[in-house]
């Protein structure tokens, strides 16, 4: 035979035999019946299904009767079977359903097993016969109504804490939305210039012509608008009726907090690590930092909101007192006098510092005492007095750490300082009630040299951007017109003839009180 013929055929497969309990491995015969279990679905009662509603709907009789659940599973359910039909196991139900909040998650065949009493009504139990049921359908609608919150949000608008259906607040709902998609398209345009540009340029130490172009472009750009809005929403917030302040802020917050709180000035205003809202750091923002912030666009909504117009009140009301600091100075230091200045909650003594540097020849004849409640705030101060002290040895600073309420309790401790020639508190009055105020300045003017002078500073009530410090950063001030700042002086010291002194912004009035000499 060649090598190359064609093989045989293969004989037939032998039939497999059929199984049978010798044919399972031996391991197996040594295993009792109950360790296989019959695979049963897991079953839910009305307790394992929440606040869902699930019933089942038996048609018979050309009729369908609801039945009240027993329990649930994938291959089956147990139910309240309805007392005028009769019943019998091993049944074929047609047209059976299971209905979960109004939707259908079975309809098919079924097929009585059980038939068992309780409690006088008789359980039915039965499988499906068309297809299992998908219980994952069941959970999934527990889940969705188990979520209240969801349920609400999508069914009752009104009950949300920033609905608010007075057309009075329509303008201002609308700026805010205007104010958040002008920022929304600033974070496109910042972020897409941040990646062309050096780090050092946006966040190192040193200034560069860069860095300074960006901020003038800003000052022209950015900044103009987000003030000139945020005039706007203050507006149209006064215009809105009272009752509603509260569902106005949370709608603004939920609008726009979350940039805002990007600013270190308005985050470090709201979280007040110091207790209080305008401590000294707030202060050096103002004064000396305009440009911080972790991305260009963080430090574009500082830069706006150190350009707001209360910020420039605050610059102003700074100004204003350098300038007094330096004509006291002047006047006295012509006669061969020294001159006694005492600054009340003294913050970063900013115009202490710029009086020094821009009259330093001044310096020798100033006694100047600092008072503040702050540890970190004179902290900071002794730091930076330490070059300054250094270059006017004549110069004489003290800083004093105390309470104003120790002022008002026993002011005498402050007479050991001397006659004072002037003495002003920039930014406290803001926080003191009408009385308490009152009070203080009789206190101070006890302090006062004869012809010395005494400045009370107070925001009035028509600052424009107001709504910031309400809603955005529970900065809350006594405001106070001109005639009740006056008022307040008058109060205090009707002899004195107190009259009101205004700095370049309008916005923070001083009352001024001079002691007869």
């Amino acid at each position: 035979m060649s090598r190359h013929a064609a093989p045989s055929p293969a004989a037939p497969a032998a039939p497999l035999p059929d199984p049978s309990p010798s044919d399972s491995p031996a391991y197996l015969d040594d295993l009792p019946p109950a360790a296989f279990p019959v695979f049963r679905s897991k079953r839910f009662g009305p307790a394992d299904l929440g606040p869902v509603r699930v019933e089942v709907i038996l048609r018979a009789d050309g009729r369908e009767h609801p039945c009240a659940l027993q329990d649930v599973s994938t291959s089956g359910a147990g139910f309240e079977w309805p007392a005028d039909l009769r019943v019998t196991r091993g049944a074929r139900l047609s047209d059976l359903s299971v209905v979960c909040e109004n939707q259908e998650v079975y309809r098919g065949d079924a097929r009585v097993h059980t038939l068992r009493e309780l409690a006088g009504r008789v359980i039915a139990g039965v499988s499906f016969l068309d297809a299992p049921m998908n219980m994952d359908d069941v959970r999934q609608l527990r889940e969705v109504r188990e979520q209240r919150s969801f349920q609400q949000a999508a069914i009752h608008l009104e009950d949300q804490p920033w609905y608010c259906d007075d057309p009075r607040s329509h303008d201002f709902e609308a700026l805010v939305g205007e104010l958040r998609l002008f920022l929304v398209e600033a974070e496109a345009r910042f972020d897409d210039l941040e990646r062309h540009l050096p780090w050092h340029v946006l966040h190192g130490e040193k200034a560069t012509p860069a860095r300074q172009l960006l901020i003038e472009q800003l000052q022209r750009g950015f900044v103009p608008a987000f003030v000139e809005h945020s005039r706007r929403i203050d507006a149209a917030l006064r215009a809105t009726a009272p009752g509603q302040r509260d569902r106005l802020r949370a709608y603004s917050r939920g609008m726009l907090h979350e940039y805002f709180m990007r600013a270190p000035l308005m985050h470090r205003a709201l979280t007040k690590p110091l207790g209080y809202p305008g401590d000294y750091v707030v202060m050096r923002y103002l004064y000396l930092e305009p440009f911080e912030g972790s991305s260009l666009l963080a430090k574009a909504i500082h830069l706006g909101g150190v350009s707001t117009p209360a910020c420039d009140a605050v610059r102003a009301r700074k100004d204003l007192i350098r300038q007094a600091i330096c004509d006291t100075a002047r006047t006295r230091a012509a006669q061969g006098l020294r001159t006694r200045v005492l600054s009340i909650a003294a913050g970063p003594a900013q115009e202490t510092f710029e009086a020094i540097a821009r009259a330093p020849d001044l310096a020798p004849w100033l006694d100047v005492l600092l008072f503040d409640q702050d540890q970190d705030a004179l902290e900071n101060v002794d730091l930076r007095l330490a070059p300054v002290r250094a270059a006017h040895p004549d110069l004489r600073v003290q800083l004093r750490k105390d309470t104003i309420r120790r002022i008002l309790d026993d002011p005498s401790f402050l007479e050991a300082f001397g006659p004072t020639d002037l003495v002003f508190s920039c930014g406290l009055f803001d926080y003191l009630r009408f009385h308490t105020g009152v009070r203080l300045i009789r206190h101070l003017l006890r302090l006062l040299a004869p012809g010395g002078r005494l400045f009370v500073g107070n925001l009035v009530p028509e600052q424009p951007t107001r709504w910031i410090f309400d809603l955005h950063l529970d900065w809350f001030l006594e405001y106070r017109s001109r005639e009740e700042l006056l008022s307040m002086g008058e109060v205090a010291a009707p002899e004195e003839h107190p009259f009101l002194v205004e700095e370049a912004s309008g916005l923070n009035p001083f009352v001024c009180l001079q002691r007869s000499e």
